[in-house]
């Protein structure tokens, strides 16, 4: 793993690689830039110093694979869950553990926390979910009823909605209060397996991509579509809107001017700049008016999973 300036697509100011044992699939920011989490293969969660790329405390260990990070929005506490089936919180700022580890049950994919906070979303490979309360570490909703339907979820820009697709195509609109249904979007109208969800900036909308190579946006809350649907040449991984919401960034396996499939894909916080992640192992950045590269490709040894920007873009 490694860090870069996204202006000029060098290098940052720790050149060497921030080592892991293993793959790192998971990547977060404080608000401040300061602290970089990372989620491995290797059963353990890092942070590190981004101005000197080395290691804060020791490795924050789980007893599975596919660790994943998010930082809670006060930054005091990042929040860890892997294959074990547990959900762990921590201090942010000393790695130490924080209460007791939140119950999933089955191995997790990953965690989702909510902008305001207060709910901690942890997803499972049965294509369930459960949302915590994170004052408490209670389970207040359970989406474990229809397996299958729960691959993907995000939260609303206000947290007070919850969008889950799944294995089966399904796309739900949740209250995420009590996990009462909005709307619902059927198997088959959707489209095949729902690999990505993201809400706009302002809300108003979703954007979805799926397994059979197709992207498409609706309107929130109903779900009704409001763009035909984007064909793209292979499977679409992760969807992303520009700050403004003017613009809709498509991961795919189509791999365009990469020469490989695209993992990920993000714009930074002004949107002056795309970044992606391939199997080419590489990264790139991009001007997304212009569609031209910014910088040469920032190489790897490995595939390249995930891609963020710290949260001042610098």
């Amino acid at each position: 793993m490694r860090l870069w300036d996204p202006v000029l697509g060098s290098r940052g100011a720790s050149s060497a690689p921030l080592e892991h044992a293993g793959a790192v699939h998971s990547l977060a920011f404080t608000r401040d830039g300061k602290t970089l989490a990372t989620g491995c293969e290797d059963q353990t969660a890092r942070l590190w110093n981004t101005g000197s790329g080395l290691a804060r405390g020791e490795p924050m260990r789980h007893r599975g694979p596919g660790v994943s990070v998010g930082f809670s929005p006060d930054d005091t506490t990042l929040v860890t869950a892997s294959a074990d089936g547990m959900v762990r919180l921590w201090d942010a700022a000393t790695g130490e553990p924080r209460g007791k580890p939140l119950e999933h049950g089955k191995p997790l994919l990953g965690v989702v926390i909510a902008p305001d906070g207060k709910s901690i979303a942890s997803i499972d490979d049965a294509g369930c979910a459960v949302i915590w309360d994170a004052q408490t570490g209670k389970p207040r909703i359970s989406l474990k009823d229809d397996p299958g339907a729960v691959d993907v979820l995000a939260f609303s820009p206000d947290s007070t909605k919850l969008a889950c697709g799944g294995q089966d195509g399904q796309l739900k609109l949740l209250d995420a209060a009590n996990g009462g249904e909005i709307a619902h979007v059927s198997k088959g109208a959707q489209g095949d397996r729902v690999l990505a969800i993201s809400f706009s900036h302002d809300g108003s909308k979703i954007a979805t991509g799926s397994y059979d190579t197709s992207c498409c946006i609706r309107n929130v809350p109903d779900l009704v579509v409001l763009s035909p649907k984007m064909e793209h040449r292979g499977h679409v991984w992760a969807v992303a809107f520009s700050p403004d919401d003017s613009l809709l960034a498509v991961a795919a396996d189509d791999p365009m001017r990469h020469q490989g499939a695209i993992r990920h894909v993000t714009f930074s916080p002004d949107g002056s700049r795309l970044a992606t992640a391939s199997y080419d192992k590489t990264a790139r950045l991009w001007g997304p008016l212009t569609s031209a590269p910014i910088g040469a490709p920032l190489n790897h040894r490995a595939y390249v999973w995930c891609v963020r920007f710290n949260r001042d873009g610098e």
